[in-house]
Protein backbone atom coordinates (compact mmCIF):
# COMPACT_ATOMS: atom_id res chain seq x y z
CA UNK A 1 0.00 0.00 0.00
CA UNK A 2 1.25 3.31 -1.05
CA UNK A 3 0.63 7.16 -0.93
CA UNK A 4 1.34 9.99 -2.91
CA UNK A 5 3.85 12.26 -1.65
CA UNK A 6 2.71 16.24 -0.70
CA UNK A 7 2.58 18.10 -4.24
CA UNK A 8 2.25 15.08 -6.17
CA UNK A 9 -1.50 14.11 -5.40
CA UNK A 10 -2.86 14.22 -8.82
CA UNK A 11 -4.68 10.72 -9.45
CA UNK A 12 -6.66 9.22 -11.91
CA UNK A 13 -9.87 10.09 -9.31
CA UNK A 14 -9.10 13.86 -9.76
CA UNK A 15 -9.69 13.58 -13.47
CA UNK A 16 -12.87 12.68 -13.17
CA UNK A 17 -14.23 15.94 -11.60
CA UNK A 18 -13.24 17.16 -15.41
CA UNK A 19 -15.31 14.73 -16.93
CA UNK A 20 -18.34 15.62 -14.20
CA UNK A 21 -18.33 19.25 -15.65
CA UNK A 22 -17.87 18.81 -19.11
CA UNK A 23 -21.03 16.82 -19.25
CA UNK A 24 -22.61 19.25 -16.58
CA UNK A 25 -22.10 21.63 -19.35
CA UNK A 26 -24.61 19.71 -21.71
CA UNK A 27 -27.03 18.46 -19.38
CA UNK A 28 -29.02 19.78 -16.38
CA UNK A 29 -29.21 18.06 -13.06
CA UNK A 30 -31.73 19.38 -10.65
CA UNK A 31 -32.07 16.76 -8.66
CA UNK A 32 -29.90 13.75 -6.64
CA UNK A 33 -31.60 11.50 -9.44
CA UNK A 34 -30.86 14.03 -12.18
CA UNK A 35 -26.93 13.89 -11.24
CA UNK A 36 -27.11 10.26 -11.19
CA UNK A 37 -27.86 9.65 -14.57
CA UNK A 38 -25.48 12.14 -15.83
CA UNK A 39 -22.95 10.23 -14.56
CA UNK A 40 -21.63 6.65 -15.49
CA UNK A 41 -22.32 3.27 -13.27
CA UNK A 42 -22.84 5.97 -10.15
CA UNK A 43 -24.56 4.70 -6.82
CA UNK A 44 -26.37 6.55 -4.10
CA UNK A 45 -24.69 5.96 -0.73
CA UNK A 46 -27.39 6.41 1.97
CA UNK A 47 -25.41 4.79 5.05
CA UNK A 48 -22.01 4.69 6.77
CA UNK A 49 -20.53 2.65 9.07
CA UNK A 50 -18.73 3.66 12.24
CA UNK A 51 -14.99 1.74 11.47
CA UNK A 52 -13.63 4.15 13.68
CA UNK A 53 -15.29 3.08 16.95
CA UNK A 54 -15.30 -0.32 15.79
CA UNK A 55 -11.30 -0.81 15.55
CA UNK A 56 -10.36 1.61 17.75
CA UNK A 57 -10.36 -0.46 21.21
CA UNK A 58 -7.98 -3.22 19.02
CA UNK A 59 -5.94 -0.60 17.42
CA UNK A 60 -2.49 0.21 18.43
CA UNK A 61 -1.14 3.27 18.95
CA UNK A 62 1.92 4.16 16.56
CA UNK A 63 4.54 7.03 16.44
CA UNK A 64 5.26 9.04 13.33
CA UNK A 65 2.68 7.34 11.30
CA UNK A 66 2.21 10.13 8.50
CA UNK A 67 6.24 9.84 7.50
CA UNK A 68 6.41 6.13 6.10
CA UNK A 69 4.50 6.46 2.33
CA UNK A 70 5.14 2.43 1.25
CA UNK A 71 3.63 -0.16 3.61
CA UNK A 72 4.01 -3.85 2.86
CA UNK A 73 2.10 -6.66 4.47
CA UNK A 74 3.39 -10.07 4.46
CA UNK A 75 1.70 -13.18 6.33
CA UNK A 76 4.92 -15.18 8.02
CA UNK A 77 3.33 -18.33 9.73
CA UNK A 78 0.06 -17.78 10.21
CA UNK A 79 0.53 -14.19 11.15
CA UNK A 80 1.04 -10.52 9.26
CA UNK A 81 4.15 -8.43 9.38
CA UNK A 82 4.38 -5.18 8.37
CA UNK A 83 7.16 -3.43 6.66
CA UNK A 84 7.34 0.22 5.78
CA UNK A 85 9.71 3.03 3.70
CA UNK A 86 9.91 6.18 3.09
CA UNK A 87 10.45 6.89 -0.62
CA UNK A 88 10.75 4.19 -3.53
CA UNK A 89 14.78 3.61 -3.50
CA UNK A 90 14.95 3.33 0.05
CA UNK A 91 15.42 -0.48 1.76
CA UNK A 92 11.98 -2.14 3.64
CA UNK A 93 11.97 -1.96 7.66
CA UNK A 94 10.28 -3.82 10.07
CA UNK A 95 8.04 -2.62 12.14
CA UNK A 96 7.97 -4.00 15.73
CA UNK A 97 4.71 -5.38 16.21
CA UNK A 98 1.29 -4.53 14.24
CA UNK A 99 -1.62 -2.22 14.34
CA UNK A 100 -4.17 -4.14 15.58
CA UNK A 101 -3.57 -6.31 18.82
CA UNK A 102 -6.31 -8.85 17.48
CA UNK A 103 -9.24 -9.00 14.80
CA UNK A 104 -12.13 -6.86 15.73
CA UNK A 105 -15.03 -8.85 16.01
CA UNK A 106 -18.38 -8.42 14.86
CA UNK A 107 -19.39 -5.87 12.81
CA UNK A 108 -19.84 -1.89 13.43
CA UNK A 109 -22.72 0.14 14.06
CA UNK A 110 -24.54 2.78 11.09
CA UNK A 111 -23.35 5.68 11.74
CA UNK A 112 -25.78 8.25 13.24
CA UNK A 113 -26.24 11.38 10.04
CA UNK A 114 -25.24 15.14 12.01
CA UNK A 115 -26.79 17.54 9.89
CA UNK A 116 -26.86 20.07 12.51
CA UNK A 117 -24.04 22.18 10.43
CA UNK A 118 -26.88 22.57 7.47
CA UNK A 119 -28.89 25.93 7.51
CA UNK A 120 -31.72 23.50 6.74
CA UNK A 121 -34.73 26.76 7.01
CA UNK A 122 -32.60 29.06 5.11
CA UNK A 123 -32.23 26.79 2.02
CA UNK A 124 -35.56 25.79 2.29
CA UNK A 125 -36.91 29.44 1.53
CA UNK A 126 -33.59 29.33 -1.04
CA UNK A 127 -35.43 26.70 -2.99
CA UNK A 128 -38.95 28.13 -2.86
CA UNK A 129 -37.57 31.30 -3.78
CA UNK A 130 -36.15 29.96 -6.91
CA UNK A 131 -38.64 27.45 -7.68
CA UNK A 132 -39.48 29.39 -11.16
CA UNK A 133 -35.73 28.43 -12.32
CA UNK A 134 -36.16 24.78 -12.37
CA UNK A 135 -36.81 23.55 -15.70
CA UNK A 136 -39.20 20.36 -13.90
CA UNK A 137 -42.05 21.10 -12.00
CA UNK A 138 -41.51 18.38 -9.18
CA UNK A 139 -37.90 19.18 -8.93
CA UNK A 140 -38.83 21.66 -6.22
CA UNK A 141 -41.31 19.37 -4.45
CA UNK A 142 -38.29 16.70 -4.19
CA UNK A 143 -36.14 19.23 -2.65
CA UNK A 144 -38.81 20.29 0.13
CA UNK A 145 -39.18 16.60 0.87
CA UNK A 146 -35.47 15.90 0.98
CA UNK A 147 -35.31 18.66 3.44
CA UNK A 148 -37.97 17.47 5.47
CA UNK A 149 -36.63 14.15 5.82
CA UNK A 150 -33.49 15.75 7.36
CA UNK A 151 -35.70 16.86 10.19
CA UNK A 152 -37.30 13.70 10.72
CA UNK A 153 -35.91 11.11 13.15
CA UNK A 154 -33.08 9.34 12.16
CA UNK A 155 -33.17 7.01 15.25
CA UNK A 156 -34.49 4.06 13.06
CA UNK A 157 -31.70 3.03 10.95
CA UNK A 158 -31.07 0.05 8.81
CA UNK A 159 -28.59 -2.14 10.09
CA UNK A 160 -26.97 -2.86 6.47
CA UNK A 161 -24.47 -4.85 5.28
CA UNK A 162 -20.88 -5.20 6.16
CA UNK A 163 -18.77 -4.83 2.88
CA UNK A 164 -15.60 -6.03 4.39
CA UNK A 165 -16.91 -9.64 4.76
CA UNK A 166 -17.92 -9.80 1.14
CA UNK A 167 -14.46 -8.89 -0.40
CA UNK A 168 -13.12 -11.39 -1.99
CA UNK A 169 -10.12 -13.38 -0.29
CA UNK A 170 -6.30 -12.53 -2.24
CA UNK A 171 -5.49 -16.28 -3.88
CA UNK A 172 -2.22 -17.85 -2.74
CA UNK A 173 0.74 -16.92 -5.02
CA UNK A 174 2.42 -19.57 -6.60
CA UNK A 175 6.34 -18.83 -6.85
CA UNK A 176 7.31 -18.54 -10.41
CA UNK A 177 10.59 -18.27 -12.11
CA UNK A 178 11.97 -14.72 -12.87
CA UNK A 179 10.15 -13.84 -16.30
CA UNK A 180 7.64 -16.67 -16.33
CA UNK A 181 3.85 -16.11 -17.16
CA UNK A 182 4.27 -12.36 -18.04
CA UNK A 183 3.29 -10.61 -20.71
CA UNK A 184 6.27 -10.12 -23.15
CA UNK A 185 5.05 -6.51 -23.35
CA UNK A 186 5.71 -6.52 -19.94
CA UNK A 187 9.00 -8.00 -19.95
CA UNK A 188 10.43 -6.50 -22.51
CA UNK A 189 9.72 -2.96 -20.50
CA UNK A 190 10.79 -4.43 -17.32
CA UNK A 191 14.30 -5.46 -19.33
CA UNK A 192 14.65 -1.78 -20.74
CA UNK A 193 14.21 -0.64 -17.57
CA UNK A 194 16.98 -2.62 -15.50
CA UNK A 195 19.19 -2.94 -18.52
CA UNK A 196 22.39 -1.63 -17.54
CA UNK A 197 23.72 1.84 -19.75
CA UNK A 198 26.60 1.47 -21.93
CA UNK A 199 28.80 4.18 -22.97
CA UNK A 200 31.57 4.67 -25.00
CA UNK A 201 34.22 7.07 -26.21
CA UNK A 202 35.20 7.14 -29.56
CA UNK A 203 38.83 7.86 -30.53
CA UNK A 204 39.09 10.73 -32.98
CA UNK A 205 41.12 9.83 -36.36
CA UNK A 206 44.04 12.42 -36.74
CA UNK A 207 45.03 14.64 -39.99
CA UNK A 208 46.66 11.46 -42.05
CA UNK A 209 44.51 8.64 -40.77
CA UNK A 210 41.58 10.87 -41.98
CA UNK A 211 43.04 11.62 -45.49
CA UNK A 212 44.29 8.24 -45.91
CA UNK A 213 40.72 6.20 -45.00
CA UNK A 214 38.66 9.28 -47.31
CA UNK A 215 40.98 7.92 -50.40
CA UNK A 216 40.80 4.68 -49.74
CA UNK A 217 36.90 4.73 -49.68
CA UNK A 218 36.94 6.66 -52.80
CA UNK A 219 39.12 4.04 -54.51
CA UNK A 220 36.83 1.52 -53.00
CA UNK A 221 33.91 3.21 -54.79
CA UNK A 222 35.27 3.79 -57.95
CA UNK A 223 36.47 0.07 -58.37
CA UNK A 224 33.84 -2.04 -56.72
CA UNK A 225 31.28 -3.55 -58.83
CA UNK A 226 33.17 -3.59 -63.01
CA UNK A 227 33.75 -1.11 -64.83
CA UNK A 228 31.82 2.16 -65.02
CA UNK A 229 29.83 1.07 -61.87
CA UNK A 230 31.09 3.81 -59.90
CA UNK A 231 30.49 6.55 -62.64
CA UNK A 232 26.87 5.64 -62.46
CA UNK A 233 26.46 5.18 -58.69
CA UNK A 234 27.81 9.18 -57.93
CA UNK A 235 25.82 10.59 -61.33
CA UNK A 236 22.39 8.64 -59.17
CA UNK A 237 23.36 9.84 -56.21
CA UNK A 238 24.07 13.18 -57.63
CA UNK A 239 21.01 13.29 -59.35
CA UNK A 240 18.75 12.44 -56.37
CA UNK A 241 20.44 15.18 -54.15
CA UNK A 242 18.96 17.48 -56.66
CA UNK A 243 15.49 15.69 -56.09
CA UNK A 244 15.62 16.34 -52.34
CA UNK A 245 13.47 18.64 -50.82
CA UNK A 246 14.83 20.66 -47.96
CA UNK A 247 12.58 21.83 -45.19
CA UNK A 248 13.93 24.72 -43.54
CA UNK A 249 13.03 25.95 -39.66
CA UNK A 250 13.21 29.69 -38.75
CA UNK A 251 14.80 30.16 -35.13
CA UNK A 252 13.02 31.66 -32.69
CA UNK A 253 16.15 34.92 -32.87
CA UNK A 254 15.65 34.81 -36.26
CA UNK A 255 11.63 35.45 -36.14
CA UNK A 256 12.45 38.15 -33.53
CA UNK A 257 14.69 40.40 -35.93
CA UNK A 258 11.82 40.19 -38.47
CA UNK A 259 9.08 41.28 -36.07
CA UNK A 260 9.21 44.86 -36.37
CA UNK A 261 8.59 44.36 -40.42
CA UNK A 262 5.18 42.53 -38.93
CA UNK A 263 4.23 45.18 -36.27
CA UNK A 264 4.76 47.62 -39.57
CA UNK A 265 2.83 45.84 -41.89
CA UNK A 266 -0.31 45.23 -39.25
CA UNK A 267 0.08 49.37 -38.75
CA UNK A 268 0.47 50.19 -42.28
CA UNK A 269 -3.12 48.26 -42.96
CA UNK A 270 -5.05 49.41 -39.61
CA UNK A 271 -3.92 52.65 -40.82
CA UNK A 272 -5.08 52.09 -44.72
CA UNK A 273 -8.08 50.97 -43.14
CA UNK A 274 -9.32 54.18 -40.96
CA UNK A 275 -8.30 56.47 -43.75
CA UNK A 276 -11.17 54.34 -46.14
CA UNK A 277 -13.48 54.80 -43.15
CA UNK A 278 -12.48 58.68 -43.39
CA UNK A 279 -12.70 59.24 -46.75
CA UNK A 280 -16.27 57.67 -46.51
CA UNK A 281 -17.09 60.04 -44.02
CA UNK A 282 -16.08 62.58 -46.00
CA UNK A 283 -17.74 61.62 -48.80
CA UNK A 284 -21.27 61.32 -47.16
CA UNK A 285 -20.81 64.41 -45.56
CA UNK A 286 -19.92 66.26 -49.07
CA UNK A 287 -23.03 64.71 -50.44
CA UNK A 288 -25.58 66.15 -47.79
CA UNK A 289 -24.36 69.16 -47.41
CA UNK A 290 -22.80 70.25 -50.82
CA UNK A 291 -24.45 73.94 -50.25
CA UNK A 292 -23.19 74.68 -46.80
CA UNK A 293 -19.66 73.03 -47.40
CA UNK A 294 -19.03 75.20 -50.91
CA UNK A 295 -20.39 78.47 -49.42
CA UNK A 296 -17.59 77.74 -46.29
CA UNK A 297 -15.09 77.74 -49.01
CA UNK A 298 -15.88 80.55 -51.32
CA UNK A 299 -15.92 82.75 -47.98
CA UNK A 300 -12.20 81.22 -46.58
CA UNK A 301 -10.80 81.56 -50.15
CA UNK A 302 -12.35 85.40 -50.18
CA UNK A 303 -11.07 86.31 -46.75
CA UNK A 304 -8.12 85.14 -47.55
CA UNK A 305 -7.74 87.07 -51.23
CA UNK A 306 -9.09 90.47 -49.04
CA UNK A 307 -6.18 89.59 -46.10
CA UNK A 308 -3.28 90.04 -49.38
CA UNK A 309 -5.36 92.82 -50.68
CA UNK A 310 -5.49 94.80 -47.07
CA UNK A 311 -2.03 93.60 -46.29
CA UNK A 312 -0.74 95.57 -49.71
CA UNK A 313 -2.89 98.59 -48.95
CA UNK A 314 -5.40 98.56 -52.38
CA UNK A 315 -8.50 98.33 -50.82
CA UNK A 316 -10.80 98.46 -47.28
CA UNK A 317 -13.30 95.61 -47.32
CA UNK A 318 -16.49 96.16 -47.36
CA UNK A 319 -19.23 93.28 -45.41
CA UNK A 320 -23.48 93.27 -45.38
CA UNK A 321 -25.40 92.72 -42.41
CA UNK A 322 -25.81 89.25 -44.11
CA UNK A 323 -22.24 88.41 -44.25
CA UNK A 324 -22.01 88.84 -48.10
CA UNK A 325 -18.40 90.69 -48.88
CA UNK A 326 -19.19 93.48 -51.23
CA UNK A 327 -16.97 94.53 -54.26
CA UNK A 328 -13.81 96.37 -54.04
CA UNK A 329 -13.85 100.07 -55.10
Amino acid sequence: MSFLIVGHTHEDIDAKFSEVSRLLNTKDAEYFDDFLNVLKNAERITQLFDVKSWIEGDLNKVDHITQPWHFKFVSVDGGVKVFYKGVQSQPWSALNGNFLNKAPSGKPEILKPNFSKIEIDKNVKQIKALKLFFKKQDSTQKWLDFYESLNSNMDSLDSGVFPLTLLPRQPIRQAFPPGQGMVPEVRELIEKENRQPLLQIKKRKTGDEASDLRVAKKKNDNTSGGKGFGKRKRRFIYDTTLCRSRLVMISDEERKKHLWIKILMDLYTSFMQYMHILLLILYVLCCLFEGYILFILRLLQELLRQSLLEHMGLFQPRVSFYGEIGSVN
